[in-house]
This record gives C-alpha cells, sequence and structure tokens, in this order.
C-alpha cells in the first residue's frame, strides 16, 4: 500500500477502503470476504501492468 500511495490512484484507492471498511462494520464475515477480493483486486491489475 505504501507503493500505491506514491501513485495518483491512491486517493481512490483510500476512499473504497473507507467505505468498505464501514460496509465491514455493518455486515457479516462472509460479506467481508467477498470485499476484501474488491480490494485486493485494483492492486493485483496495477501490479499486472507494469
Amino acid at each position: 500500500l505504501v507503493e500505491l500511495d506514491r501513485d495518483g490512484a491512491s486517493d481512490a484507492h483510500k476512499r473504497l477502503v473507507v467505505t468498505v471498511t464501514a460496509e465491514i462494520k455493518k455486515s457479516n464475515h462472509r460479506v467481508f470476504r467477498f470485499q476484501r477480493i474488491i480490494l485486493i483486486a485494483p492492486f493485483a491489475a496495477r501490479t499486472s501492468k507494469q
């Protein structure tokens, strides 16, 4: 996440993290597992481009 912070996409990613964190707090663990995939996806996509 430190490397993402140097990138222009970091702000959008941080907003996504905040949104998902808020959803997790009012959801159960099954939803958390699904949303964790969403969090990892942007990072994996950026890594594969390099």
